[in-house]
């Protein structure tokens, strides 16, 4: 969900951040010191997104693929070639098709709160022998306290 809620801040603000400045293009010098960046400072950065964008991937992925081996291995390998090969091409969509990035939201949610929902039967099942045999819908309404049996106001 914290995933679901930074893209959905971006999208909202628009959150590119200003582009940097190349030295020397008519930029005062106290705006050229807030664009430069040291060296180790950038690659710590990439390096430091890069490793996030790869957990994330890596989380939807087996979120989305749930018990099937096979989902996870076509949907890793299908993250790496779209990082790899297509990330350009897609940049170049959603800059041009801005509702594109409000589809893979929803579908990031969806993925999210159907891991929180499906971790959380799994819990309750195992540790307090809870609805072993419910099915999502009767699950929902039970935790709700709206299934058969609930209290009545």
């Amino acid at each position: 969900m914290w995933v679901c809620w930074k893209m959905y801040r971006q999208i909202q603000d628009g959150n590119h951040g200003p582009p940097p400045t190349p030295v020397g293009a008519g930029v005062s010098s106290a705006e050229q010191e807030t664009y430069q960046v040291g060296f180790w400072v950038a690659v710590w950065q990439i390096m430091l997104a890069d490793v996030s964008m790869a957990l994330d991937n890596v989380l939807a992925v087996a979120g989305a693929a749930g018990e099937s081996r096979l989902v996870l291995i076509i949907g890793l390998t299908l993250a790496i070639v779209l990082m790899a090969i297509a990330s350009h091409f897609i940049a170049g969509l959603l800059a041009k098709h801005p509702w594109i990035s409000w589809v893979g939201l929803v579908i990031i949610v969806w993925v999210a709160l159907d891991m929180i929902y499906r971790g959380s039967h799994e819990v309750t099942c195992q540790a307090f022998q809870i609805g072993c045999s419910e099915d999502r819908y009767h699950g929902v309404l039970h935790r709700l306290g709206l299934g058969p049996g609930a209290p009545t106001p």
